[in-house]
């Protein structure tokens, strides 16, 4: 029969749905004109209870106005007498649907619907039964089918037939008054159609009998499919007679002991009966269930039969999500597993124990918003190394820290507008309550005080994670500094809040380009070639495209003179080793014009083979001027001329598929790199151009060592080879790039300057590397060169250790390798002694004995002596000297004199070996630690010892009123911490100590004692004062990044507040240590830990000496403070 008269105000349409107590149609509303969804009662004959439920489900999602939650437009009866209301219509399908296209691996779904929009939908659904917990109603049968989700994002929860209205709750009232109730409050029902009678009286039914489903989650109901076309026609069979029900409780429309809801999804309290025991946390489990459905694209329990679904419900025999997947791939999920949080999550949501679940939905939701905000759940519980890692992603420190901010200060005033109220009470109250309210005001007064403690300590608690997170920043962008990783370096610099960006920011950020600037020169803003000018430190010739050749100093980018050659577009531009010549090739031209350095003019031109000329050697010897040339013919197979330049005659030439040459600085040979189609190295006859030897490997870059005796091989690999360039033998082969080698040249005699890349081979992220030759080994490594596919050529100044760079314009970089004063080669790589006695006396080791040497490191008459370990008093022209090196008897001596006529002064015993010596200002007293750690004080009037401290020492200095030393502390394990301690220098009492978990290798006092700085592990400077605080307790004092390694040794300037530090990274760096922004000046090219450093009297040179075979002295004359 129809569902409508034809003068109904809906016009029914097609099924869409049905349940087990109606059916939902399409409809068309005729009085709006717009596309309604109408819920019809499948019986014509429902019972009283039916009907009442029926209309109880209207009146429920009338009460429930929510976004989430779909609304209903009316409430009515047919011409059947079956009840219907309508409601919003949604175009969209079921989240049950939803996950099964997620589960048969639909491309368009898993697009649409990955797990932040899942989480996002979860959310609506969290937020509208959150709503209707609010108004006193829980769903009881919340699952997939019964959540709808619309074309455009809306998100409905469905199919409140099952909703429990608690007792108490706002939505109580949904029930109505009764006109007569019983002493339990239960309401006399009567039929809900006008003159149509009730059924016959007889026993109850239960009225919330169960509407279990089968394994697929279907309703039980028999289910008849419409008619082809027209309205829906239901069954005209009648219902089997049911006994009216004529009292139901006005709170719970149901029974107790009855189980209504899903198996799959219903809590272990609705799967048992205990309907007195559901509440809200019923629905909590059920949602925990649709989220772990949403998660593992199944349903939390299954089963053969409803039996076996109820137990496991009951004993909570649930499968954790991340475990019923293992071994799956779910598309929909990050990497394809389920994150372990929201398993947590999961789980905490499914207890079998009301109280161990979350209390509340809006509980429930929060930790699911926690986890899309990046935040971690309460649930995980998770360890503090998850909380960094949540915190260091989500970038929300101030966020987090204002919204704590937001939560405490709202807390005080809900605090403190509470005792108000008490006390407003408390006042209005008899006189004899006067004490009570008297006590609760001071009792409000300390909880505000506490308030305001909590909030002053929820800020310092902020401040605290944000300087966290801005040294975590600061120790990735060391790390990638160390890694060569400038995209990481510079992302981790950049996101350092700029107030907290101190000298080590500063330090680390000037590794982000270790260029000196640009130099500009008017007119050669486009430099079409450039290389360095032999024999003139500092200077480069610079060509522009109208053939004019500048020469230009790059400290200051003045030109000192230009040569106007007449020849445009210049391509290729070479020096002869002495300087006095050079040739220009250019573009297109086969023509190749050597030209005098002296006076500019032209002295030859010579013509080629070919036109296209790829490279140009220039060499003048004994045996004449000659060049050798590579040449492209009309094949593209390059062509090896060399030329007589007197003559303009080639000589000799050699086809071959070459890329580039050297001639070796005798002239009796040529060193010839292969390109991809001939992979080797070729030395060449001069003479004749035969072969004398080669060296199959895929070359990049040549380079011939300073002396001539070594060809460094650059390998396109990003190895480096050590070639004898006599005979070809590979004397020593090391990686030094990991991508990608392009080009390189010799820094001095002991280390390489290398151009390549790091990380993929394709990345192409250029940089400068310092080498060091003995081992292969990188020493430092030097950002700033521009990016790009294809390399940037450079030149490097043998003389000054300038490089220049061919940009537009050219930059200026700056490697102080081999800037040595003076230096001195020995056989021994230990040594730890060393020190000057006057302006241009110094005493230095030789083979493990100290030596004098004058001026330039001259050595002077007489026999070294037999001892390691040095300290000078100046003003008083003492020097000690002490046995060091393991085998060597214990001693120290006691010269006057030492500047001219060394006399021995005194000559003490020690017990051990001796590892630190200082003098006191005024030369009247002696410092001395030994192996043994102990520290020892000697008067220098007689030699007796004034004082032995038994401890851990390995350095002590006098400085002023006390004796600062360094101790060395067992602590847990074999770990140790070190301490600066200040003594009393009469009685060796500790007066105050600073400790420190780094290992101290360097004490020094500045010369006005008002400072003393140690140095170590960290690779920091620490500067303290040395006088105490009020307490008599040391000061912490400041620091400053100084190297890339640790610290070997440091020491004062003897005049300027100037402060000179060496690393086992290879430098020397002298520091203005008011303001340690930037180093002064920087010598690199160490080769092992330096050990010591000592200035002379006037500071214009600085001793260095270490583990290695070299003694040095730099000239520090120039360097100033302001």
């Amino acid at each position: 029969m129809p569902l409508m008269n034809p003068g109904a105000p809906y016009i029914p349409g097609r099924e869409i749905a049905r349940g087990g107590m109606g059916a939902i149609l399409s409809a068309h509303d005729q009085k709006l004109g717009r596309s309604v969804a109408m819920k019809v009662m499948l019986r014509a004959d429902a019972s009283v209870e039916e009907r009442q439920r029926f209309e109880l489900e209207a009146r429920v999602l009338g009460r429930l106005a929510h976004p989430n939650i779909v609304p209903i437009h009316d409430l009515g009866t047919n011409a059947q007498g079956r009840h219907f209301y309508t409601m919003k219509l949604v175009q969209g399908v079921t989240l049950h649907e939803l996950l099964g296209r997620l589960r048969a691996g639909d491309a368009a779904t898993l697009a649409k619907y990955p797990l932040t929009t899942l989480l996002t939908v979860f959310q609506k659904v969290c937020d509208a039964v959150a709503f209707a917990h609010s108004q006193g109603i829980i769903h009881r049968d919340l699952k997939p089918q019964n959540i709808m989700v619309g074309e455009f994002g809306e998100v409905l929860v469905m199919d409140w037939g099952l909703a429990k209205i608690l007792p108490g709750g706002a939505a109580q009232t949904v029930v109505g008054p009764a006109p007569a109730t019983g002493p339990m409050g239960t309401l006399v029902v009567t039929p809900a159609t006008s003159g149509r009678p009730g059924p016959p009286v007889g026993p109850a039914v239960d009225a919330d009998a169960p509407t279990l489903m089968t394994a697929a989650e279907q309703a039980t109901l028999p289910y008849e499919p419409p008619a082809a076309a027209g309205p829906l026609v239901f069954s005209a069979t009648p219902a089997a007679p049911t006994a009216p029900v004529t009292q139901l409780s006005g709170t719970q429309l149901t029974l107790d002991g009855t189980v209504m809801g899903t198996p799959h999804y219903m809590s272990p309290e609705q799967a048992d009966g205990r309907v007195t025991d559901l509440d809200e946390r019923s629905d909590v489990y059920s949602l925990g269930g649709v989220l772990y459905a949403l998660l593992a694209l199944q349903p939390p329990v299954e089963g053969r039969d409803v039996s076996e679904l109820l137990n496991k419900v009951l004993q909570g025999d649930i499968v954790p999500p991340a475990e019923a997947t293992r071994g799956k791939q779910l598309p929909h999920l990050p990497d394809g597993v389920v994150p372990a949080a929201l398993s947590a999550v999961c789980l905490k949501a499914l207890r079998v124990r009301r109280r161990d679940r979350y209390q509340t939905v809006a509980e429930f939701a929060r930790d699911i918003a926690a986890y899309q905000g990046g935040f971690a759940t309460a649930a995980e519980r998770a360890r503090p190394l998850t909380l960094l890692w949540l915190f260091l992603r989500r970038h929300k420190a101030l966020s987090t820290a204002a919204v704590l901010m937001l939560l405490l200060t709202a807390g005080f005033m809900v605090s403190l507008a509470q005792q108000r109220d008490v006390a407003q009470r408390h006042a209005a109250e008899a006189q004899h309550q006067a004490a009570i309210a008297a006590r609760n005001e001071l009792r409000a007064k300390a909880n505000a005080e506490q308030a305001h403690a909590n909030e002053i300590k929820a800020q310092h608690s902020a401040e605290q994670q944000r300087r966290e997170a801005a040294r975590a920043r600061l120790l990735l962008a060391d790390a990638a500094a160390a890694a060569a990783d400038l995209p990481t370096l510079a992302a981790a610099l950049d996101q350092c809040p700029p107030d907290l960006r101190d000298q080590t920011w500063e330090y680390l950020a000037a590794k982000r380009d270790a260029s000196l600037g640009e130099v500009k020169v008017p007119g050669f803003e486009a430099v079409f070639a450039l290389t360095a000018v032999p024999g003139q430190p500092g200077q480069f010739a610079l060509a522009n495209g109208q053939g004019d050749i500048a020469f230009v100093n790059v400290a200051d980018a003045a030109v000192q003179r230009v040569v106007r050659t007449g020849r445009y577009n210049p391509r290729l531009l070479t020096f002869s080793p002495d300087g006095n010549l050079f040739a220009v090739a250019r573009l297109a031209s086969g023509e190749v014009d050597v030209f005098s350095s002296a006076d500019g003019q032209r002295t030859k031109t010579i013509t080629l083979a070919n036109s296209d000329v790829q490279w140009l050697a220039l060499n003048r010897s004994p045996a004449g001027v000659w060049l050798a040339a590579l040449t492209l013919g009309t094949n593209r197979q390059p062509l090896l001329q060399w030329v007589d330049v007197s003559t303009g005659a080639t000589h000799w030439q050699k086809l071959g598929y070459y890329s580039s040459a050297l001639i070796h600085p005798a002239g009796d040979r040529l060193l010839v790199a292969g390109s991809g189609q001939q992979r080797e190295v070729l030395i060449l006859d001069a003479a004749d151009g035969s072969e004398r030897a080669r060296l199959e490997v895929y070359p990049y870059a040549l380079a011939l060592s300073p002396d001539g005796r070594l060809l460094a091989v650059g390998a396109i690999t990003g190895d480096v080879l050590l070639v004898d360039s006599a005979t070809g033998a590979v004397m020593q082969r090391g990686k030094v790039h990991s991508a990608s080698l392009r080009s390189l040249a010799w820094v001095g005699d002991t280390h390489l300057l290398t151009m390549g890349s790091e990380g993929k081979f394709s990345e192409m992220r250029w940089m400068f590397r310092l080498v060091e030759t003995q081992l292969l080994t990188p020493r430092a490594t030097f950002f700033g060169l521009r990016q790009g596919k294809f390399e940037t050529t450079w030149s490097l100044h043998p003389d000054s250790g300038d490089v220049l760079t061919r940009e537009q314009p050219p930059r200026r970089w700056q490697f102080p390798v081999g800037r040595e004063w003076a230096r001195k080669q020995l056989g021994a790589e230990q040594a730890w002694g060393g020190v000057f006695v006057a302006e241009n006396v110094l005493i230095a080791r030789k083979d493990f004995k100290l030596a004098r040497y004058d001026d330039r490191l001259a050595g002077l008459p007489g026999a070294p002596w037999d001892f390691a370990l040095a300290a000078s008093h100046w003003a008083s022209g003492q020097l000690a000297l002490a046995a060091h090196v393991s085998g060597a008897k214990p001693g120290l001596k006691i010269f006057a004199d030492a500047a001219t006529t060394p006399v021995e002064k005194h000559s003490l015993p020690m017990r051990a070996l001796v590892t630190s010596l200082a003098f006191d200002r005024a030369g009247e007293r002696l410092a001395v630690v030994n192996r043994e750690g102990e520290a020892e004080v000697f008067s220098l009037a007689d030699g007796q010892s004034l004082f032995r401290v038994p401890g851990k020492f390995t350095r002590a200095v006098f400085a002023g009123t006390n004796l600062f030393a360094i101790a060395a502390h067992a602590s847990t394990g074999e770990k140790r911490d070190y301490r600066l301690e200040r003594l009393d220098p009469q009685t060796a009492q500790l007066r105050g100590t600073l400790k420190h978990e780094f290992q101290i290798n360097t004490l020094a006092v500045s010369p006005d004692e008002r400072l003393v700085a140690f140095a170590g592990g960290d690779r920091n400077v620490h500067l303290v004062p040395t006088e105490p605080q009020a307490d008599g307790s040391l000061k912490e004092g400041s620091f400053f990044r100084a190297h890339d390694g640790e610290i070997g040794v440091l020491t004062f300037h003897p005049i300027l507040p100037i402060l000179a530090t060496a690393s086992a990274d290879g430098s020397v760096k002298l520091w203005d240590h008011r303001d340690p922004k930037r180093p002064l000046v920087c010598f690199l090219g160490l080769e092992g830990m330096p050990v010591t450093l000592s200035f002379n009297p006037n500071g214009t040179r600085l001793l260095v000496d270490g583990q290695e075979r070299t003694t040095r002295v730099f000239d520090v004359s120039g360097v100033t403070v302001k």
